[in-house]
């Protein structure tokens, strides 16, 4: 089983860092909240609060989610919990988003998110290897 790691972010640190990664996608340091993020969403619980979410946001935060998601570092029940909570909101929230997106991106397409993130999901690949959470001593790096 996983081991609990000493240096941890806050659920409320986890929670900032996700809502500055959702309203400002371009920022230099998109890359590392999007890697603190989906670290904690897959290796350490944690569950974002969608509820403020609107719009464009709902948008992005629907697509970033859904793409973390999708990848086979969370067990089946954990991924079914988080896509029903979150997904199924975030798409409420933004079914009255009127913009289309250009994105190459079907997904970043299905979301209509302003940005598909592409360069920020690439820096993830050594994070989603199973083997990852047996061989890494701190999430926080």
């Amino acid at each position: 089983m996983f081991k609990k790691h000493t240096v941890e972010m806050s659920n409320q640190s986890l929670q900032l860092e996700f809502e500055s990664l959702v309203r400002q996608p371009n920022q230099p340091t998109a890359g590392e909240s999007l890697k603190s993020v989906a670290l904690a969403l897959w290796y350490q619980d944690f569950v974002p609060c969608v509820d403020s979410f609107n719009g464009q946001d709902a948008a992005l935060a629907g697509y970033v989610l859904d793409k973390l998601t999708r990848y086979n570092c969370l067990g089946a029940e954990r991924k079914a919990f988080l896509r029903a909570l979150l997904l199924s909101t975030l798409e409420q929230k933004m079914a009255t988003y009127p913009t289309e997106s250009h994105s190459k991106d079907m997904l970043a397409r299905h979301w209509k998110a302003p940005v598909d993130m592409k360069k920020e999901f690439r820096g993830l690949m050594a994070y989603q290897k199973r083997h990852y959470q047996h061989s890494k001593p701190s999430l926080a790096a």
